[in-house]
């Protein structure tokens, strides 16, 4: 307001050179702005166009790779490596749930008592049992509708039964057998 009040005399003598003036201002603000907020500015304008539209999976899918790496529930992970940090991710139909069961690896010594796998805090939509040490280890994992994913890292080295129950099932829908190999010496 004061820069209005000290140059009005130049504004009154000249309204077209301000009209001007101002104009450009204003151009130049809204280029900036669009150069800098293209994509908010599109993603405001599909949201304001159509309601919330979110792709809501019709069946359970198990993508290849999860927020922390290789997906074990993937079909096409076979082989992991020990300490190695994996992704335990499912994306769950509306209204169901999934029950996954870990087993193994066994120990190959007798001292070995320590668990066979251990998994990160940051756990999205999935509730754990608790881990039970005989045969080798074994867990179950529960997660209701919605993307599910998990911090996941096996300690020790053998095959890991996986063991899935799909909705409400009482039998498995599916299993697969998961080899943890040794870290080479190199890593």
């Amino acid at each position: 307001m004061d820069l209005l009040q000290q140059n009005w005399l130049w504004i009154s003598n000249n309204p077209w050179g301000f009209a001007s003036l101002a104009l450009f201002c204003i151009a130049l603000s809204w280029g900036a702005a669009s150069l800098f907020y293209r994509e908010r500015i599109e993603i405001l304008k599909e949201r304001l166009a159509a309601p919330e539209k979110r792709a809501v999976p019709a069946a359970f899918t198990y993508t290849s790779s999860g927020r922390h790496g290789t997906n074990i529930l993937a079909n096409s992970t076979n082989d992991v490596f020990v300490e190695e940090w994996l992704s335990f991710r499912a994306e769950v139909p509306p209204k169901d749930r999934l029950h996954i069961e870990l087993q193994g690896p066994k120990p190959k010594y007798l001292d070995d008592t320590g668990p066979s796998w251990m998994y990160g805090i940051g756990a999205i939509n999935w509730t754990a049992s608790g881990y039970d040490p005989h045969d080798g280890g074994r867990q179950s994992f529960e997660a209701e509708g919605g993307a599910a994913d998990l911090k996941l890292q096996f300690l020790r080295a053998g095959e890991v039964q996986i063991i899935a129950r799909e909705g409400t099932t009482q039998s498995p829908s599916w299993t697969r057998t998961l080899r943890v190999q040794a870290k080479s010496r190199g890593t």
